[in-house]
């Protein structure tokens, strides 16, 4: 069970899907200026979807990550999961994570969240593989999560005080 665990957690990046719900917490709190039970869903929804793009983009490297010494003992490479098993992880934490997202936020938030999954799987990842700038695009993976919640927390998206914060974010 242990192992298994260990699995999921490395194929769905949780140490950096845990930071990017706690940033998401963030600009939900700084929207409404408090914490209270309406902060769960679009954290739970947020994470879900944060852990399947993370299993999606293993999906993806799944073949550059056999070649590579650094990359190679990854779950998929090292044959700990299949890379069938991996994608439908990903689909199954995507649609779970969307509806909990879409529930909890509403359709914003739940635009934004897959915004930024597609620019993390779509753009940043391809990029990454062609160049080092590919860096600048990828900043924006980690400036859009509190702004998910700050329009989960009912805030304007054009706001000056959640820009601000993104753009920390984005740096």
């Amino acid at each position: 069970m242990k192992n298994k665990f260990q699995i999921f957690a490395e194929i769905t990046k949780l140490r950096i899907t845990i930071f990017v719900t706690v940033t998401t917490m963030f600009g939900f709190i700084a929207a409404t200026d408090s914490i209270s039970f309406q902060i769960l869903l679009p954290a739970f929804g947020i994470l879900l979807l944060a852990c399947g793009s993370a299993a999606l983009n293993h999906y993806q490297e799944r073949k550059t990550d056999v070649l590579m010494e650094r990359t190679k003992n990854r779950p998929i490479p090292s044959g700990k999961i299949s890379a069938k098993s991996t994608f439908q992880l990903s689909v199954a934490l995507v649609v779970l994570g969307s509806i909990l997202l879409f529930i909890g936020s509403g359709l914003l938030a739940l635009s934004l969240g897959l915004l930024n999954l597609i620019w993390y799987n779509a753009v940043y990842t391809p990029l990454k593989k062609v160049s080092p700038l590919a860096i600048i695009p990828g900043s924006l993976v980690g400036a859009i999560p509190p702004v998910v919640g700050w329009v989960a927390g009912g805030g304007n998206i054009l706001d000056p005080q959640i820009i601000l914060i993104s753009f920390f974010f984005f740096i």
